[in-house]
């Protein structure tokens, strides 16, 4: 049996694990954009990695958002073939119309390099206001990010305030 990316790529949306996704929404936007870059291209084209090598070429000379200079990033870059990865699976484990998947390796990631010292943490408080010195002192402590800090709640608190608990999908790692 035959198939497009396209049949392929909506058929991968419309299965159980894709809709109940955290993400969906961003799966949904990444798959669209993927149709349209391959849409009617025959599902066993994928077999072969010279289709991927080309697109992922494309990827790195793709430009961010309009308004913003330079290319996507990394990450984002990384997302999309995540993606591509997914339903070049699906296509293989779930709908059984290619025999084989290309490995597709997706890019490191850039890690930073600047760390503050103790010293520097102390001054960075010493300058802000109580409140906003307060939440970076809990952020380092704690390890959250500023969002997961700014939107705590109280039922994420336990009740002698010795422990946290936090959902996996409100936190990126």
């Amino acid at each position: 049996m035959s198939m497009t990316f396209k049949e392929v790529a909506e058929a991968y949306l419309e299965m159980p694990s894709a809709k109940f996704s955290e993400k969906v929404d961003m799966t949904r936007r990444l798959t669209e954009r993927l149709i349209e870059e391959f849409g009617d291209t025959d599902m066993k084209e994928f077999e072969r990695k010279a289709i991927i090598l080309k697109y992922q070429a494309k990827l790195k000379t793709q430009p961010k958002k309009k308004g913003s200079a330079g290319v996507i990033s990394t990450g984002t870059q990384n997302t999309y073939l995540a993606v591509l990865r997914a339903i070049i699976r699906f296509a293989h484990d779930d709908l059984e119309v290619i025999d084989r998947v290309p490995k597709i390796t997706l890019y490191q990631k850039n890690k930073r390099e600047f760390y503050f010292e103790p010293e520097q943490m102390i001054e960075l408080c010493r300058r802000l206001d109580p409140l906003r010195a307060n939440m970076v002192k809990f952020s380092c402590n704690t390890g959250l990010r500023a969002s997961n800090v700014r939107l705590l709640r109280w039922d994420q608190l336990s009740d002698d305030y010795k422990w946290l608990s936090l959902s996996g999908s409100i936190t990126k790692n």
